[in-house]
């Protein structure tokens, strides 16, 4: 074989490497631009999403949005009488009938009951009663108190007890809080609960036949 037929074999062979190297690179190009359209395209059609930032404590209270605290306050102040309803919730007359029983259900003779206003300070002279009735009965009346504290002391041979003294509400809840949703909605052992503080749900009824029970414990 020549030379002139070597070195032309030679210039075909490199050409054809040459030739078969650039489709490759171009195949390389083409494919690395479709995806990147593809990717551009996928990013600019997806819809962005909404972050909604995290809201702190501090950005609560600075007035961002309202707090659970601020929430519960309120909804507090509303189960709260204002000063004028309290005025009107003061001036509540008191009427009540008491009796005195020990342990046993049997009447107390001769116990010393005291009655103050509670929520504004003691009277000057707190109204002071015995039990005299063969039934261990007494009756509270004649002044006006939106609470009183009524507190029992036996006489000799008997000791007080955890149901000797009581806290009695006569205030009704002023009708704003009578048809607040919390407090139609809630138990009476909850409104009981509140009544220190909202008022009696219903107004109170003395009732002579059904005297309010106060006990003390007979000593052995």
């Amino acid at each position: 074989m020549n030379k002139k037929v070597l070195l032309a074999i030679c210039l075909v062979g490199g050409a054809a490497i040459y030739i078969f190297f650039q489709i490759k690179k171009d195949d390389a190009e083409t494919f690395s631009s479709e995806k990147s359209l593809e990717e551009k395209k996928y990013f600019s059609e997806k819809p962005n999403r909404k972050i909604t930032p995290r809201v702190s404590d501090e950005d609560e209270n600075n007035g961002f949005r309202p707090s659970r605290n601020k929430i519960q306050q309120k909804r507090r102040s509303e189960l709260s009488p204002t000063k004028e309803e309290r005025k009107v919730m003061f001036k509540t007359p008191v009427k009540l009938y008491g009796q005195v029983l020990d342990q046993f259900d049997d009447p107390v003779i001769g116990a010393k009951v005291t009655c103050s206003r509670a929520y504004s300070g003691s009277m000057e002279s707190p109204l002071e009663l015995v039990s005299k009735a063969p039934e261990g009965r007494f009756t509270i009346s004649g002044f006006s108190a939106f609470a009183v504290t009524i507190l029992v002391y036996p006489p000799e041979g008997y000791e007080r007890g955890d149901e000797s003294g009581e806290l009695m509400v006569f205030g009704k809840a002023p009708q704003r809080i009578l048809k607040n949703k919390d407090f139609e909605g809630a138990t009476p052992d909850q409104k009981k609960l509140w009544e220190p503080i909202v008022g009696r749900a219903n107004s109170y009824e003395a009732k002579k036949e059904k005297p309010e029970v106060f006990r003390v414990t007979k000593i052995p």
